[in-house]
């Protein structure tokens, strides 16, 4: 999950909101080792998240994403001509958590500029990596990221843009993860247009998935959009999605998002 993106500012002390969302992504094609999609038995991933963020200071941000339930599908697969078939399988668990913080400076810049680290923490299961049966619900590595963001406001606009590295452990190669957004705010209304990104450094040994979003080396180009509409000043519903324009060791089909969140708690 890129989930620096969906942070715009350090909240005021004392404010925070919370987040209660479903994300689905299924596929039966999936990019390789090489960038091309290639045909793969179906893959299925449910995530059922419990995200949110707490205003410790008026610069420091506290903010947690706890997928509490997440299942990953393999379907069936059926030969025409024998009659033969391979069951699926399937796992139930919980999901790989962040945790993290975001820090405003205050510095005379044109710009506003946040520092941020996140811990993840392997609460998922790992399956049997480098299999065409592979299921997971996580990838099994405590990994440490940290980067920074760029805000600019325009009355009912803003603009950001991040960067970050990802440090891996467990054999798994380091990324860079950057990306940009543009957000629209108007009465109930509030609409986020974002690019991000996902690129390996290469630089470790770990097996790679031959489907799933868990692999090794896992690059992704990611177009995406939100749009919440606010029910009342403090609840509001969303729907997402963030495509996959191109990507390595990872699922070829878009991740959809529907949940209700809380604000001004």
């Amino acid at each position: 999950m890129l989930t620096a993106t969906s942070r715009s500012q350090v909240l005021e002390q004392g404010r925070g909101w919370l987040r209660l969302s479903q994300q689905v992504i299924s596929s039966d094609s999936y990019f390789d080792s090489d960038s091309k999609p290639v045909s793969i038995r179906t893959n299925s991933l449910y995530m059922t998240n419990l995200s949110g963020e707490y205003g410790i200071s008026n610069r420091l941000t506290a903010f947690v994403v706890l997928p509490v339930f997440v299942r990953s599908t393999i379907n069936k697969l059926q030969f025409n001509q024998s009659g033969n078939s391979t069951s699926g399988s399937s796992l139930n668990s919980v999901g790989d958590a962040e945790l993290g913080v975001k820090f405003g400076f205050r510095k005379k810049l044109p710009v506003q500029v946040f520092g941020f680290a996140v811990l993840g923490l392997p609460f998922g299961k790992k399956g049997n990596v480098g299999t065409e049966t592979n299921i997971q619900t996580g990838d099994g590595e405590f990994n440490q990221l940290i980067g920074v963001q760029l805000l600019q406001s325009f009355s009912h606009v803003h603009i950001s843009a991040y960067t970050a590295f990802n440090n891996r452990t467990k054999d798994f190669s380091n990324e860079i993860r950057y990306g940009v957004e543009a957000g629209y705010t108007h009465d109930k209304f509030n609409l986020r247009i974002r690019f991000s990104a996902i690129e390996s450094r290469f630089n470790d040994i770990a097996l790679v998935s031959l489907n799933g979003i868990f692999s090794n080396h896992r690059e992704v180009f990611s177009p995406g959009a939100e749009l919440v509409y606010y029910l009342s000043k403090k609840i509001g519903v969303f729907a997402s999605a963030d495509f996959i324009a191109a990507g390595r060791n990872t699922l070829d089909a878009p991740i959809v998002g529907l949940g209700v969140q809380v604000k001004n708690f």
